[in-house]
């Protein structure tokens, strides 16, 4: 068997799966319950013969493993979207009670007497600010006008209550996935 006949005789193998899982679908009915729809048999996928194979045959499988990679690559992505979008619809609700303020105080303290100089008031995905994270950048003067829900909240307890006992809020892309700007942080110095 040639490499060529091998790839067609494939072909059909993935064909006649798909058209099976399509009809074991319809077999059990959206409620899950047997319809009467009866699937006619289907050839089961032989396994080349190891003994037979050629490059062709190692180059089409590597083509393959790269494919479904990439597609395992694109449903995270897809994912990791999805969960972003979720924590921006979250944290656009959210609100800073005085509970919260001062559980983040304290922590604050904690990180200052531990001798950090710097504490991560919050982490949030870049979709939080109007323009997508790019004042944050690139270190843009007006940068908190651009922060949304519970950042730019936060951001307003810091002027009003922290800005005036001399402490200095940053603000900076933490992560790139992909090359874009991810999460970005707020942090109290």
């Amino acid at each position: 068997m040639t490499a060529k006949e091998t790839t067609t005789s494939k072909e059909p193998n993935v064909i006649s799966r798909a058209i099976a899982d399509l009809e074991e679908h319809f077999e059990r009915g959206e409620d899950g319950k047997h319809t009467g729809y009866e699937r006619p048999e289907v050839e089961a996928e032989e396994e080349p013969d190891p003994t037979t194979l050629d490059a062709d045959d190692f180059h089409d499988l590597n083509e393959r493993f790269e494919r479904d990679k990439e597609k395992r690559r694109e449903e995270q992505r897809e994912a990791a979207a999805e969960k972003r979008k979720e924590r921006v619809e979250k944290m656009l609700d959210r609100h800073v009670d005085d509970e919260r303020w001062t559980d983040l105080m304290r922590q604050a303290r904690e990180a200052a007497k531990a001798g950090n100089k710097e504490f991560e008031l919050l982490r949030f995905p870049c979709q939080l600010c109007s323009d997508g994270g790019r004042a944050i950048n690139i270190a843009e003067e007006g940068w908190p006008e651009t922060l949304r829900g519970v950042a730019k909240e936060l951001y307003e307890r810091y002027e009003n209550d922290l800005r005036p006992q001399g402490f200095h809020l940053t603000a900076k892309i933490i992560d790139f996935p992909d090359g874009f700007p991810g999460d970005a942080g707020l942090f109290l110095h």
